[in-house]
Order: structure tokens, then C-alpha cells, then sequence
């Protein structure tokens, strides 16, 4: 095999559905990126629920291996059993294999069969190895990195991050594994005939009863920092400003009254609103209805939906547990500030308030984030560490 010779990759994700947040939409990005380069991927899944319909049968675009038993909880999850027939048929024709997310018990089982077939492989971590994600259920997680999941990490060829900041916490965590990071790829075609503000006005009306919507996208849980933005959104009202949320992604039960209580307790009810799932051309064109984007998350690994923002013409006020803060912040398109409610809504409102800078910050960060997560430079960049492990 020379330099230039296509390579078979295959990736592994055991759910394919947009829902469950940015790590999905990653893995659908680079399978495609990399087969439009001419490799041949293979997108191996339990659950291929949310597989562009286009990808069936296409040319130049990733084979799909449905492959339940790799589900969590399946049956041939452990490195001493037998490995899922198809998984096992895919690993036979595979040049590099790409495992994705650490705690994913399949990864074990797929590791371990790689190790055996001598199939070189890589796993990203999507930020679950930062040091905020272990302190979440911590105890659990020692224990698993001592049964498991160490062995698979510091076997791995490369252990992959999307920001310096998530290798340097990572290898704290898993001593004697071999570190190393890239961006996250970034599917630009929605940006390139954006679909105008109107679609999302006329699903969500209330978008044209305010003059400064602001929009949160993303899971909604406790890391993303809502309790701190819905004060922060009430403060910018005190302010004069005619000002309103609208939070895109599903919230569990109790979270999102819990978040009703504290918009009702500040009596910001009639200006937070949540939109459920959004995606596709909805979800672009609420961020062009939108004056900002705000994303005040405790910890955030790469921020997927800043620069969806950016390359929408939406400047965005982030928080510093973004962890590619600095690539966003040179991009001119984003204002970091810490997740403190006062703080956070002088930095909203000080943008609000500036039309020419809003402006701005939307042409340099829109020109500046399609330069750096340009998809030929960033798959030149996959490609190269693959046949780096051959």
C-alpha cells in the first residue's frame, strides 16, 4: 500500500441518533468527509436510526453495518467472549479501526479483537476523560478504567482529543497511553445556502415578538449551565432590553421544571422557551433569527454548536469550559466569559446593545471558522495519523 492508496477505516458508534448530542453528529461528519476522499468507510452501529438516507447504496459514501449485539448491555460486550459476527467480518477488511467514547462497553470487546487481528486503532474520547467528566460518577469509573477500560486506552495506537486542553486532562487520567488531538470535522453544506430566519419564525412565532432572541443549543442537563442563564437572561431584561431565550434540545422532567420554577421565581416566564429537539435546516435558521448564541457550560469538549453558530453569521458569548475556547476566540466571533449570572448578562446585553459589532463578529467568525475547520484540510489531517499507525 502506498501513501496515496485509499484506506478501509471503520468507525464504531453503538447509537446513531442526533438526539443524543455532538458526539453522533462527529462521527457522521468524518465517515462522510473521509468517503468523499475516496477511502472506503464503514460506519459499524447497533442502532443506525439517524443514518442520512442518502448513504443507502450511494456512491462515495460510508457502507453502514448494522450490528445489534454491539448495543449497550448486548451480549458479546466482553473481551473473553465472542465477538458479534458482523463486527468480526467488518475488522477482517479493516485498514485502521475508530472507536468512540471511552465508556462504551463494546469498545472493550472491539479493542480487544483488534489487538488479537493486529488492526491498528484509535479512540476518541469526545471530553469524557476531562477532568470535570471524572468527576461525575467517579467511583464507578475507577473501577471500570481498572477492569476494562485502562488496558483498551494504553493499547490503543492513539488516544484521540479535539483540544490540546482535553489530551493534557486526559493523559492525567490514563497514564502510558499515547495521546494526541484534532478537530473535531465540521460539514459545512448546511452553512452554504443558508435557509433565512423565516423557517424558524414561522414554527416558533414568539421568535418575532422580541426584538433580541437569544438561543441556547445543545443537551440540556446541569453542565450546560442554564440555572446560571436564566438569571442572566432576566438581568438583561432588567436592563431595558426587550430580550428572550430560546433553548433548543430535550431537557428531562424534573431539569426542566425545575428550570420553569426559576424562570417563574424571576418572572422571566413568558421569555424562556424550550423548543425540544431541533435539527437540519430548522435548527440553522434559528440561529440566523437569533441575535446570539450563549453557551455557558461548566465543561464543554468542543462546543459543537459555536461553530454551527459562527458559520450561521450568529456571534456567540461562551463560557471558558469551552475547550477549544482559544480556536473560537481567534475567530473574532465569540466573547468568553465566566458563568457568573451578572457576568454573563453584561456580556449578552453589551452585544445585544452594538449592532456594528454584532456585525463584526459575525462576518470574521463566519469567514474565519470555515478557514480552520475547512473538511479537505482537517480530513488531510485523519488521514495522516491513520497511516501514521500502520
Amino acid at each position: 500500500m502506498t501513501d496515496q492508496s485509499p484506506l478501509h477505516i471503520t468507525h464504531f458508534l453503538s447509537r446513531i441518533r442526533l438526539e443524543d448530542g455532538g458526539v453522533v453528529r462527529a462521527v457522521l461528519d468524518i465517515c462522510a468527509a473521509l468517503a468523499r476522499a475516496g477511502h472506503r468507510v464503514t460506519l459499524l452501529t447497533a442502532d443506525g436510526a439517524d443514518v442520512p438516507d442518502a448513504w443507502e447504496g450511494g456512491e462515495g459514501v460510508p457502507e453502514v453495518v448494522i450490528e445489534p449485539m454491539l448495543a449497550s448491555g448486548g451480549r458479546a460486550l466482553l473481551p473473553w467472549g465472542s465477538l458479534a459476527p458482523r463486527a468480526a467480518a467488518v475488522l477482517e477488511r479493516t485498514d485502521v479501526l475508530h472507536l468512540h467514547v471511552p465508556w462504551e462497553p463494546a469498545n472493550v470487546a472491539l479493542a480487544s479483537a483488534a489487538r488479537t487481528r493486529r488492526v491498528p486503532h484509535v479512540i476518541s474520547t469526545h471530553g469524557m476523560l476531562d477532568d470535570w467528566a471524572m468527576q461525575i460518577s467517579a467511583a464507578k469509573k475507577r473501577v471500570y478504567l481498572a477492569l476494562f477500560a485502562r488496558k483498551m486506552l494504553t493499547s490503543a495506537d492513539i488516544v484521540l482529543g479535539s483540544a490540546e486542553k482535553e489530551s493534557i486532562e486526559g493523559a492525567k487520567h490514563v497514564r502510558g497511553a499515547t495521546f494526541r488531538h484534532l478537530p473535531l470535522m465540521f460539514d459545512p453544506s448546511p452553512f452554504e445556502a443558508l435557509p433565512g430566519p423565516d423557517v424558524a419564525r414561522e414554527i416558533w412565532p414568539a421568535l418575532r415578538g422580541r426584538a433580541h432572541p437569544v438561543c441556547f443549543l445543545g443537551r440540556v442537563h446541569h453542565g450546560k449551565g442554564l440555572k446560571a442563564l436564566v438569571p442572566a437572561m432576566a438581568r438583561v431584561v432588567e436592563r431595558g432590553l426587550d430580550a428572550a431565550l430560546f433553548v433548543a434540545g430535550r431537557p428531562t422532567p424534573d431539569y426542566r421544571e425545575a428550570l420553569d420554577r426559576l424562570a417563574d421565581a424571576l418572572g422571566v416566564t413568558d421569555r424562556v422557551h424550550f423548543l425540544g429537539h431541533v435539527s437540519g435546516e430548522q435548527k440553522v435558521s434559528l440561529l440566523q433569527a437569533c441575535k446570539a448564541l450563549v453557551l455557558p457550560s461548566i465543561h464543554e469538549n468542543f462546543g459543537f454548536v459555536v461553530p454551527e453558530a459562527l458559520a450561521a453569521g450568529t456571534p456567540a458569548v461562551i463560557s471558558p469550559g469551552v475547550a477549544i475556547r482559544g480556536e473560537l476566540e481567534a475567530t473574532g466571533g465569540v466573547v468568553t466569559v465566566e458563568r457568573d449570572p451578572e457576568r454573563l448578562a453584561a456580556a449578552i446585553a453589551e452585544l445585544l446593545s452594538d449592532e456594528d459589532r454584532r456585525r463584526r463578529m459575525a462576518l470574521d467568525g463566519q469567514a474565519n471558522i470555515m478557514r480552520w475547520l475547512d473538511p479537505s484540510r482537517v480530513t488531510g489531517e485523519y488521514t495522516t495519523m491513520y497511516r501514521s499507525i500502520m
